[in-house]
């Protein structure tokens, strides 16, 4: 199997998943676990509710799943169809020092997802954004102040949405 047939399959396969988790949460999960309550003082029934923002979020991980799953399945009938009508013999290839060094550089952006997560609960939220996102977009090649500023600039609307907008607090 060769590179783009690899993706496109990696591709379904991710979207199918996102598809199933999306409808979980919007059919089993926030029904049962987020109880129905009016934001803001709004009478009740009228507004947008607690289950609101959960379920346009995910509805919007629904339809971009649908999305991938449609366009990468098209992909993949595409590419077996050539790779059948071509019927070469497909020769495996060996690895190559640049497959090694994404491959290291995907597990160290886990490594630092998983750090950002631990120190998002020990110092708090602004300390862990001041520190582990710069030095995710280091590793994913950043150079530029202009990509470094977005990262901040992101982090101050984060948290502005969740302090001031939808009143919780952030660690």
């Amino acid at each position: 199997m060769d590179k783009k047939t690899r993706k496109a399959l990696q591709d379904l396969i991710s979207g199918f998943c996102l598809l199933c988790f999306g409808l979980v949460m919007i059919y089993l999960i926030i029904p049962k676990q987020i109880k129905e309550r009016s934001l803001l003082g709004a009478a009740s029934g009228t507004g947008v509710g607690s289950k609101g923002f959960p379920l346009f979020s995910c509805w919007i991980i629904v339809i971009a799943a649908s999305l991938l799953v449609a366009s990468s399945a098209f992909k993949l009938v595409k590419l077996l169809r050539e790779a059948k009508q071509a019927e070469s013999s497909a020769v495996e290839k060996k690895p190559n020092k640049a497959n090694w060094i994404n491959e290291l550089r995907a597990v160290l952006l886990m490594i630092l997802c998983a750090l950002y997560m631990l120190l998002f609960v020990k110092i708090g939220y602004i300390w862990s954004t001041l520190i582990v996102p710069p030095l995710m977009l280091l590793l994913l090649g950043g150079k530029t102040w202009k990509a470094f500023v977005s990262v901040y600039g992101f982090g101050v609307v984060i948290y502005v949405i969740f302090k001031f907008v939808m009143k919780v607090p952030l660690p």
